[in-house]
């Protein structure tokens, strides 16, 4: 779920999913970070892989055997 908030000037967005990770970004207009939650929150429904390398890199062959 995407949280949106104004902070210092801008708009905040914070893209939680348990077992993905959280995305986040800042943004200058709140049309621009809706849009962003929107696009990010699609991605995890459609893949359900998180866009952090980090996190993607931590995940081993056997996670992936277990997970199907």
């Amino acid at each position: 779920m995407a949280t949106i908030r104004k902070r210092n000037g801008k708009w905040q967005v914070q893209v939680r999913r348990e077992g993905v990770g959280t995305s986040s970004r800042t943004f200058h207009l709140k049309d621009d970070a809706k849009l962003w939650a929107r696009q990010v929150e699609r991605e995890y429904d459609l893949h359900g892989l998180s866009l952090d390398l980090k996190s993607l890199r931590s995940i081993t062959v056997d996670d992936l055997i277990v997970r199907n």
